[in-house]
């Protein structure tokens, strides 16, 4: 598109390059519905490009002030720019400026989750760090979380799908929740294995995460499940499980399983990675070019198509299952926590069968062979149920158990056995439909053992059997 727009007006070009200085790299960037903002200092202003259109819109000019812009954001109900250390708000046009909030620390980010806004300040290590909410209905500062002194942060990002704001720092990941009303808690630190990512990208559900070095991470305790053979830059999603990656100069498209399903090299420098529909668009900073972005539009047909939501297709796949179980009728299931799917294999045909698509990290899989159902769990205390009948496999939710991370879970004839991890371990007995038959509490916790033959489950309770 600029290519053929550049033969017409170079001329015009050479004017606009001595009355508007050409643009420096972007200040932040972001995405809201099919546009994509890129906001500038020098001149101060925001470009954007519509990819559902396919199209770069007029630039909005903002005001010009003695501070530079060192975080804004944009969505559908206006602009929100910090110069130095204040945040205002604008329309969608750059006017009717509104004052909003003035930090004491330097403003990383300012970002939305539709309803609030969040401003992120981070100082020095003696000085700590802040995140504060605003309402976005009627302007209002809300709540203040500090850190106090002598506390870092590095990187932080805003997930809205988990309500959280997430932080990088040294070996550990910090979630700090808020709610509704703006209020943010104290953060619940979740420690990485070595070698420790600086940056996470949660999946669309937010109950998993990829790093900057390939590793998927489990959404709640951020435990890893697996790891992918890539080293991503920037992250984007096609669905809710095709992976599209930024890394070594090139956008690399993965299928839901995981496996690359092509490539596409760029002849310049990208930063900011966004699918739309059947297209991935890459954008990077030129101070050279008009409006001092450079795009690069790649149909996913040149990425070799990968489709989200589809059966994951374990063919060609290097795995190790955590857990294996022969079905009813001879159908051997293997379950890959990493790849998040219950993989199926017939003996007598030497295939595999359509798999079954598990959501999220789950964290347990088990089989019972009265129902010829498998039972599903995942952090939080969420359990979910799929029939094994045919190859129309489906997940459905089966019960809400309140425990908030489940240690051993076995199926006892026609009953589902869960005990979590509490202090002193409280086990749950569930019949077919998940009503709550019996509970009781327990020390030790560990693996549970059915006996069919006696009718007795045998574990570990202080110590001994």
């Amino acid at each position: 598109m600029f290519r053929v727009a550049l033969k017409f007006v170079w001329c015009s070009l050479v004017w606009l390059a001595v009355s508007l200085p050409l643009s420096a790299e972007w200040v932040s960037s972001n995405r809201s519905g099919d546009l994509a903002y890129f906001f500038f200092d020098s001149p101060a202003k925001v470009e954007i490009y519509d990819m559902a259109a396919d199209e770069w819109l007029d630039p909005v000019l903002l005001p010009t002030k003695a501070d530079e812009i060192v975080a804004a954001y944009a969505d559908a109900d206006g602009i929100y720019a910090v110069y130095g250390k204040s945040l205002y708000r604008y329309d969608l046009s750059g006017g009717n400026e509104t004052f909003l909030y003035s930090s004491s620390l330097p403003v990383r980010w300012v970002a939305t989750d539709g309803q609030l806004l969040i401003v992120s300040a981070v100082g020095t290590y003696a000085e700590g760090f802040t995140f504060t909410s605003l309402s976005k209905t009627n302007n209002s500062l809300l709540h203040t979380y500090s850190s106090g002194t002598y506390r870092q942060m590095g990187e932080t990002k805003l997930v809205p799908e988990r309500k959280e704001v997430i932080g990088v720092y040294s070996s550990s990941l910090y979630a700090f929740s808020y709610d509704d009303t703006g209020e943010i808690q104290n953060s619940v630190t979740r420690s990485a294995s070595s070698p420790y990512p600086s940056e996470y990208w949660f999946y669309p559900d937010g109950r998993m995460a990829i790093t900057n070095l390939g590793n998927l991470h489990e959404g709640n305790r951020n435990q890893l499940i697996g790891s992918y053979e890539m080293s991503p830059e920037e992250v984007d999603f096609r669905g809710s499980d095709v992976l599209v990656t930024l890394e070594g100069g090139a956008v690399h498209a993965y299928t839901n399983a995981g496996l690359e399903s092509g490539a596409v090299s760029l002849s310049h420098a990208a930063s900011v990675l966004h699918v739309e529909g059947d297209d991935v668009f890459a954008f990077g900073a030129q101070s050279s070019v008009d409006r001092g972005i450079v795009l690069t539009k790649i149909p996913f047909a040149d990425l070799g198509d990968p489709q989200p939501e589809e059966p994951r297709d374990p063919a060609g796949l290097a795995y190790t299952p955590d857990e294996v179980f022969v079905g009813r009728d001879g159908i051997v299931h293997l379950f890959s926590r990493a790849h998040r799917c219950l993989f199926r294999w017939d003996p007598q045909t030497q295939t595999y069968l359509p798999s079954l698509n598990l959501d999220g990290a789950p964290w347990f899989v088990v089989y019972s062979s009265v129902l010829n159902r498998v039972y599903v769990s995942y952090q939080g205390g969420d359990i979910e149920r799929a029939s094994l009948y045919g190859d129309s496999l489906n997940q459905y939710s089966y019960v809400s158990t309140g425990q908030t991370n489940a240690q051993a879970m076995i199926a006892a004839k026609s009953y589902l056995i869960a005990m979590d991890q509490s202090s002193y371990s409280r086990m749950k007995s569930y019949n077919s439909s998940g009503t709550l038959v019996d509970q009781g509490f327990y020390g030790d916790s560990s693996p549970l053992y059915w006996d069919d033959s006696s009718e007795i489950l045998f574990f570990n309770y202080s110590g001994g059997p």
